[in-house]
């Protein structure tokens, strides 16, 4: 028998027979006729959703994931990020970036660090 190709919605791809469709799974989202990883910096949490930029002082540094990790508790206190990161490389205001080890420092006391991404 002749099988019917079905259109699918956004968020969905067609199964090998191309006769239903089923949701991307988390971690996934629809291009094309198949799904795609979500890209560093992104994620998505639920089936069938696209990816989302991860929010400021959260990142992705793998493709794939299902939610975005906090800086703060991954790479410590004072890191964080802008939206769509992949790495936690700005510091947070009070804190400066330090190039010698590549990590946010405690702003010295004199020294002026008010705003997100300070340098000394």
């Amino acid at each position: 028998g002749a099988s019917t190709c079905t259109a699918c919605k956004p968020g969905e791809k067609s199964n090998e027979l191309r006769t239903s469709c089923l949701p991307c799974e988390r971690g996934t989202e629809a291009d094309g006729d198949a799904c795609r990883l979500c890209s560093k910096g992104r994620a998505n949490a639920v089936a069938g959703a696209p990816c989302r930029d991860c929010e400021a002082g959260k990142f992705s540094n793998d493709t794939g994931a299902i939610e975005c990790s906090r800086c703060e508790q991954l790479v410590g206190i004072g890191h964080t990020s802008r939206k769509g990161a992949s790495r936690c490389d700005v510091c947070e205001a009070e804190y400066y970036w330090d190039p010698r080890d590549r990590s946010c420092r405690s702003c010295p006391h004199g020294a002026s660090c008010q705003s997100p991404g300070s340098t000394l």
